[in-house]
């Protein structure tokens, strides 16, 4: 999970460097958007899947300790 975390935060820091005036204006070059798109998606796909294994892990955690409440 430390592993996917670290991913999310580098890929947001390269997000956060990334010079848009480097490159062609939205709409002028069809590739260009769509692989920015693409870039989008998958960003948005990492998110997704961090916050969904964050959240299982967090529930099997409880799960754990509600279970060692319970035996203990």
């Amino acid at each position: 999970m430390d592993r996917l975390t670290k991913l999310l935060d580098d890929i947001q820091q390269v997000d956060a460097n990334f010079d848009e005036a480097a490159w062609p204006a939205s709409g002028t070059d069809y590739v260009f958007d769509m692989l920015m798109g693409l870039k989008q998606r998958r960003r948005e796909a990492i998110r997704y899947e961090v916050a969904r294994l964050t959240s299982k892990l967090e529930a099997l955690s409880a799960g754990r300790q509600q279970g060692d409440i319970n035996h203990g």
